[in-house]
């Protein structure tokens, strides 16, 4: 709605919503922000302070006169470390370990209270601080006067390690001096004994343990080697190696004897299905002759008799060829081949002797015919050695059947024996295994019982050394004069702690703190820009007073042009006119987060700065429920906005002037509506801010606080630039965020915030305005004074 280019801002969440661009840093804690701090809490500081010299010399002037006695011990390692059980007694770690230990020993309350009762200082008067008076009769062993006891010596009791030296000093403080030497030389020597009478019952103790383990070590070993010596009886192993035995031999035999018979299976059944196979006139291929010979013709007798003998002898080797296999794989196979080679050769003659004839016969019948009688007893043989040779194959056929069940037989028989043996080898294993067991069991018991039985012996040897670890180096004697603290260390002691307590106190105020009052720490809560610092206001004379005018009292700028306050005024003119990009804003609206925080008083005096100008300036005062402009100006507040947006007057009957600032135009609230709300939001609102916006160059506008109410936020989105207004120490850090996150939402530009009333002598903004005391010459002012009374007289006569 806003002229010269300037729309309504959107809503948060739309696309073209603004959003600061302003990003604090993190402010980081420096010397200065220290510094700053302490000046801040300063008499936090002087009042710890002086409580810590008041107590600083109480505690000098009433320190009691107290004797200290010192006494010297050495704790050595002795000579009874080679012979210690270093599981139960050695001790463990460096020397300084070692030592620290022996000291929290000294402190034990067992220890203090062995001293008590033999001292008997629950009845002595000088051990409490008293003065004498009737003797008492109080029993240590009471709780109450048990812990009263063992408190007081470990409260005055010292226990010191001399840098890398085994030496430990022991002192007590006391108001009585032979009490104090008397105290540490029976605590030293309770110490010694109790050192004696620990390790010697400790020495002890590991005895009857190790001797109650000795016994059922004992047994256990008895227990394993007759389980040893059962195993070996089952494994018949008697002072021999158990890995190598009969068995393990007879396995790698059978195995050799059973590859071998496996071996004469397949050539015997090779032999007998070649045979098998083979035709009327074959010869066997296992007899090494692959052709058949012929002979003479003349040969005849010798052949048969020959073919005769050879059936005769070729029957006894097969039956007996097979019978000897049986045996052994190796006559099985010698037997085999004597046989097969007999048969062959009987055959192949019979053959020769047969193909002979046939020759014979066939040139018989050629030159003889037929039915020569040479030639019919030629046909004769022929026909019986045929029958020979026919007989002599199918026996060779059978024994190469009988030799090939007989291999057969025996590969199986072989390979069932493996198999037992086989079996009866991994039995043997799993023997083993538990035999090694045994063993192993037995002899770590042995070992283990060897060990605890030398370890008892020891133990005897090492409870009459352990004593011999501590000495005594210096006996504690009565000192002669009291030990007491230089009262300056006490003093200054105390106020180093009291300075330390009150800094500590004045950061835990600081941070609890909660109002706002660095600019530094707003810019990082509200993550906007600091528009100015506007310091606290100071009012005119009482001489003056009454020659001025309502908005002169009222308006400082006007009274007090050079002063601080209108130079953070013209400050943030200036932050104002440069932050938008490419014209100066045109609506500028003033709110706050909580009322009295000075918008109103900020919203008056920057239209005047703006009305010195050569420029127009209207100022609306938009708080229709709470309205103070008329009043700072002293003018009519029955006509304003309200009657405006009723229509009941004009804008030009309603705008009033100021007589001191041509320039400044006030539009007052007018009467209080029962609904400001609603009239604020209407049409007629966005009409008369239109018409406004195009009759002046800038719009001020003094709206209600925000978390008040919900004016103040609706009229922002109307505005150009919103200027939030904190007054310092009063705004806390929730309210300002909640304050802001309302303005974001609402989707208003806001440009930055105001600090306002500001004192300039507070530390964090010591010399802020560090030009206060530069002040303008005479011909300054005169310059100025009567360039604005020029500038005045010509806009008069131009009227």
């Amino acid at each position: 709605m806003a002229s010269q280019g300037t729309s309504i801002p959107p809503s948060v969440g739309a696309p073209g919503a603004r959003a600061p661009e302003f990003s604090a840093t993190s402010s980081e804690t420096s010397l200065s922000e220290v510094l700053i701090t302490l000046r801040k809490r300063r008499w936090v500081l002087v009042a710890t302070v002086i409580l810590g010299l008041f107590y600083g010399l109480y505690k000098a002037t009433s320190q009691p006169k107290l004797y200290e006695a010192r006494g010297r011990i050495q704790v050595r390692t002795g000579s009874s470390n080679e012979y210690r059980v270093s599981a139960v007694s050695s001790f463990g770690g460096d020397s300084q370990t070692r030592l620290q230990t022996e000291v929290n020993i000294l402190k034990s309350d067992s220890l203090l209270l062995t001293v008590a009762r033999e001292l008997n200082l629950a009845n002595d008067p000088n051990f409490f601080g008293s003065k004498g008076g009737a003797p008492t009769h109080y029993s240590v062993d009471s709780p109450g006067i048990r812990q009263a006891v063992v408190g007081t010596l470990q409260s005055n009791l010292k226990i010191n390690l001399i840098i890398k030296t085994d030496i430990i000093e022991i002192s007590y403080s006391s108001l009585n001096a032979k009490l104090s030497a008397d105290i540490v030389n029976k605590l030293i020597s309770d110490y010694i004994q109790r050192s004696y009478e620990t390790r010697f019952q400790s020495t002890q103790r590991v005895s009857q343990w190790l001797s109650g383990q000795l016994d059922d070590l004992k047994q256990q070993v008895e227990t394993s080697e007759e389980q040893m010596i059962d195993v070996q009886k089952r494994l018949g192993i008697i002072g021999l190696d158990p890995t190598h035995s009969q068995i393990t031999t007879g396995v790698d035999d059978l195995a050799r004897a059973s590859g071998q018979a496996r071996i004469a299976r397949i050539l015997a059944e090779s032999r007998y299905r070649t045979l098998s196979g083979m035709g009327a006139n074959a010869v066997d291929p296992y007899s090494g002759s692959s052709s058949i010979g012929t002979t003479a013709p003349g040969s005849y007798g010798s052949s048969t008799g020959t073919a005769s003998s050879g059936t005769q002898s070729g029957g006894t080797q097969s039956t007996g060829t097979p019978n000897s296999g049986t045996s052994s794989s190796g006559g099985m196979g010698q037997g085999q081949d004597t046989s097969a080679g007999s048969n062959s050769n009987q055959v192949q003659q019979l053959q020769s002797q047969l193909a002979n004839l046939q020759a014979s016969y066939a040139q018989s019948q050629a030159t003889l015919g037929p039915n020569n009688p040479t030639a019919l007893a030629q046909k004769a043989q022929i026909a019986e050695l045929t029958k020979q040779v026919t007989l002599e194959q199918k026996r060779m056929v059978q024994a190469s059947r009988e030799a090939y069940l007989i291999a057969r037989s025996t590969e199986s028989e072989t390979a069932t024996t493996l198999e037992t043996e086989k079996n009866n080898a991994y039995k043997l294993r799993d023997d083993l295994v538990e035999y090694t067991l045994r063993q192993r069991e037995y002899e770590s018991n042995r070992i283990l019982y060897d060990g605890l039985r030398q370890r008892l012996r020891t133990a005897g040897v090492q409870a009459g050394l352990e004593s011999l670890e501590i000495d005594v180096v210096d006996q504690a004697l009565p000192p002669s004069n009291p030990t007491m603290n230089s009262k300056s260390t006490i003093v200054i002691i105390a106020l180093i702690f009291s300075f330390m307590i009150g800094v500590a106190i004045s950061f835990l105020l600081e941070s609890l703190d909660t109002g706002l009052r660095s600019i530094a720490e707003i810019e990082a809560i509200t993550g906007l820009p600091s528009l100015a610092i506007i310091p606290r206001s100071r009012k005119s004379n009482a001489e003056t007073v009454g020659t001025l005018s309502t908005a002169q009292r009222n308006i400082n700028v006007l009274t007090q042009p050079k002063s601080q306050f209108a130079e953070a005024i013209r400050s943030l003119r200036t932050s104002l006119l440069l932050s938008t990009t490419g014209h100066p804003p045109k609506y500028i609206l003033f709110t706050s987060a909580t009322p009295s925080e000075g918008k109103t008083t900020t919203a008056s005096n920057l239209a005047c700065v703006l009305a010195q100008r050569d420029t127009s300036v209207l100022l609306i005062d938009a708080d229709l429920r709470r309205p103070n402009v008329h009043h700072r100006f002293g003018l009519n507040g029955k006509v304003g906005v309200t009657t405006l947006l009723t229509g009941a007057t004009s804008l030009e009957d309603t705008v009033q002037r100021v007589p001191e600032v041509p320039n400044l135009h006030i539009l007052p609230s007018g009467p209080v509506p029962p609904f400001p709300t609603e009239m604020l939001t209407s049409k007629a609102m966005d009409d008369l801010l239109e018409q406004c916006g195009k009759l002046y160059t800038h719009v001020v506008i003094d709206s209600p606080p925000i978390l008040s109410v919900t004016d103040g936020v609706l009229l922002a989105r109307k505005a150009d630039a919103v200027a939030l207004v904190i007054r310092h120490g009063k705004s806390s850090k929730h309210v300002v965020r909640r304050a802001r996150d309302l303005l974001l939402r609402a989707g208003a530009p806001i440009t930055g915030i105001v600090l306002n009333a500001v004192d300039l002598n507070a530390p964090e903004y010591y010399g802020y305005y560090g030009y206060s005391g530069y002040s303008y010459s005479s011909i300054d002012s005169d310059s100025w004074e009567a360039q604005g009374a020029s500038s005045e007289t010509t806009k008069r006569k131009r009227s």
